[in-house]
């Protein structure tokens, strides 16, 4: 071993890195039991203090335990070793005020379910900021450096990618929420389920002339416009291209804008809306208040986003719940079970997205509207 004297590390900080390295490749001991601080110090050539102090440090982060009159032993599945796990993202701030709104609140709902599962299952989630860069070497580095300090590894999204197929190309554990393309251990949730559950609610309370409300960058736009007329077709009825309208912002205010000239005051209301993002409802909402068009009586509306993105409306809004704290709270479980068991992590998990019914839709074969709840009700599965 090579240790080098600098002020940003000591001598016994630098051993203690050594061993968890030495631990994670299977190189330090037999069974499990880590030699005597007599043997690693003649070993490294280096004095019993500085291991005594190296192993005192991996005894109280949970890497290994010592039993009296038997020795140092690298802690196993059941014991108590903290699993140390790293976020990496690639911008240097993070708060609302930096990212665009949507992404902000579907990060911190994923972000929150991370922490809950790492409280549960005795891990500890650091926040790691990694700029982005063009240089290899630069991600080989910065990989190095994370197998140093942790033992697994969480994304989110296509960020990082390339730090992403280095980690995978050296075996270390990561998983990440949302996917990367040509890279496995990925969780998702089901798309085209969720599509069709927020279709099936529509025909279920009765719609059938359906207009659909998208911004046009949007990925996901163009499968949920198929997913939406597929299912609608099944059933005999068509969605036309002029039911539906295709916007060009994020913005509230300008989705407003662009709704109150595409939507004229004379329109034949159709029965139901289908807002793909988390913005465009509310523009929505602003406009039937400004008409007097009264939901769910005149139209109904049917919502898809996260929780933090969906704010209180009035009335309460009907929506795909797309699972951000799920997906954060499954990827560090099944991370956290496959860094102690060993077993090898699976390429993709699917999770269930959940349909909340407020009160912007109702059933218009019922004798009644449906009664006013400020507390909505959870649908797991749709039949």
């Amino acid at each position: 071993m090579e240790l080098v004297t600098e002020k940003s590390q000591f001598l016994y900080q630098q051993v203690r890195d050594y061993l968890t390295v030495q631990a994670r490749n299977g190189k330090l001991g037999k069974g499990g039991r880590i030699p005597s601080e007599r043997d690693l110090a003649d070993d490294l050539k280096i004095s019993r203090g500085t291991i005594r102090m190296a192993l005192s440090e991996l005894e109280k982060s949970g890497f290994i335990e010592r039993i009296a009159s038997r020795g140092a032993f690298l802690c196993q599945a059941g014991k108590k070793r903290t699993i140390r796990l790293a976020l990496v993202f690639p911008e240097a701030e993070i708060s609302q005020g930096i990212l665009d709104y949507a992404n902000w609140a579907a990060d911190n709902e994923t972000w929150r379910g991370m922490l809950n599962a790492c409280a549960k299952f005795n891990a500890v989630l650091s926040f790691v900021y990694c700029s982005v860069s063009n240089d290899l070497k630069f991600y080989e580095d910065f990989a190095d450096n994370l197998f140093l300090q942790y033992d697994g590894v969480l994304f989110m999204g296509s960020q990082l990618s390339v730090l992403a197929e280095v980690l995978n190309a050296k075996k270390f554990p990561f998983i990440t929420t949302g996917g990367v393309d040509g890279i496995k251990k990925n969780i998702f949730y089901d798309r085209i389920e969720a599509y069709e559950q927020a279709a099936r609610h529509l025909l279920k309370c009765g719609c059938k002339n359906t207009f659909m409300l998208g911004v046009i960058d949007r990925s996901s736009w163009s499968l949920k416009k198929s997913i939406f007329r597929r299912t609608f077709a099944e059933v005999g009825f068509w969605i036309p291209d002029e039911n539906i309208i295709e916007l060009t912002s994020k913005n509230e205010e300008q989705c407003l804008e662009i709704l109150r000239e595409k939507l004229p005051v004379d329109l034949k209301l159709p029965d139901a809306f289908f807002c793909s993002t988390q913005i465009i409802p509310f523009a929505l909402l602003r406009l039937a208040s400004e008409r007097g068009w009264r939901v769910p009586k005149d139209f109904m509306i049917m919502g898809y986003a996260n929780n933090m993105q969906l704010r209180p409306t009035v009335p309460l809004l009907t929506h795909i719940r797309i699972p951000y704290f799920n997906m954060g709270y499954q990827s560090c479980e099944i991370l956290v079970n496959s860094i102690i068991s060993g077993n090898q992590l699976p390429d993709e998990i699917m999770i269930h997205a959940d349909l909340i019914i407020g009160e912007t839709t109702c059933d218009k074969g019922a004798k009644r509207v449906l009664a006013v709840s400020r507390q909505p009700q959870i649908y797991a599965s749709m039949t």
